[in-house]
This record gives C-alpha cells, structure tokens and sequence, in this order.
C-alpha cells in the first residue's frame, strides 16, 4: 500500500509548482484526511477536514476551490467529503 500511496501523492504534486518539501506536504495532507475520515463525531470531523484543506491551501500559496480539493482527495484515493460516513 505505500507504494500506492507514494505513487498518488506524486501525481497530486504535478497539480503545483514542484518544490522540495511537496510531497511531504501531499503526505502529510493526505494522513491528515485519513484521520479526519476515521472521526466518528461529525463536527470533529468537519473541523480536521477544514483545518487539513488549510494546510493544503497552504502548499500552492493561494486558496484551493471545492472542486481542486475535490481533484487531488481523488488521486489520492481519499474519499469526498460528501461521501464520508
């Protein structure tokens, strides 16, 4: 599975301007969605979701539309925020 999750995090860092630390920023975005996902209480979740799309805003330097956020959570294999349970 890491090799998926390396793989999708390079491909998500061709959406920005490369530079050194991007895919550890896409990495940590990424685990931060996968632990928002496992919250069982909705408002928790809805506040780690906005605060890990911060720092992923934070990444490029300007902010990220619903539907780039919506973009880079599917190549990296994370599920929309619509389809959180």
């Amino acid at each position: 599975m890491r090799e998926t999750t390396s793989a999708t995090v390079g491909r998500a860092a061709l959406l920005w301007k490369p530079t050194d630390q991007l895919t550890v920023q896409l990495g940590k975005y990424h685990e931060q969605m996968l632990a928002a996902h496992a919250l069982k209480d909705s408002a928790a979740r809805d506040k780690a979701v906005t605060d890990a799309r911060q720092q992923l805003a934070g990444i490029g330097g300007k902010p990220v539309t619903a539907e780039q956020a919506a973009k880079i959570d599917g190549i990296l294999g994370l599920k929309t925020s619509t389809t959180i349970q």
